[in-house]
């Protein structure tokens, strides 16, 4: 069972990927404020994040790679956004610790799909 995170500030996103990633059998908090992400990560200790990029008042950027304990690797991450130019400015996801991404509005079998896939990556 994968633990997963979704920080969204919109709380009818958070509810609805909730709902449908616990129905495939994950174990899902969905996050409203991203200034407790740090804490939830710490507490909760998940295995994927589902962040979103626009984030009142919250540097995405700066919080990535996101870390588990100081000395972990960086959390997988799917970033999701409704701005089709928001990763033109960063050169390398992958060294943020982002496995994907995803642009809203999202199918649910596109969802479904990253999330496998970072699972699948995060086992190897």
């Amino acid at each position: 069972m994968t633990r997963i995170l979704v920080v969204d500030d919109d709380a009818d996103i958070g509810r609805l990927v909730a709902e449908v990633l616990g129905d495939e059998g994950h174990q899902v908090r969905p996050l409203t404020r991203p200034q407790e992400l740090a804490a939830a990560i710490t507490s909760w200790q998940p295995d994927l994040v589902l962040l979103d990029v626009n984030l009142p008042y919250f540097d995405v950027w700066a919080a990535l790679p996101l870390k588990s304990a100081p000395a972990a690797l960086p959390l997988p991450v799917i970033l999701m956004t409704g701005d089709r130019n928001a990763f033109n400015a960063v050169a390398d996801l992958g060294a943020l610790g982002v496995t994907g991404h995803l642009f809203k509005p999202f199918e649910l079998t596109e969802l479904l799909a990253s999330v496998e896939c970072a699972c699948r990556l995060q086992s190897v």
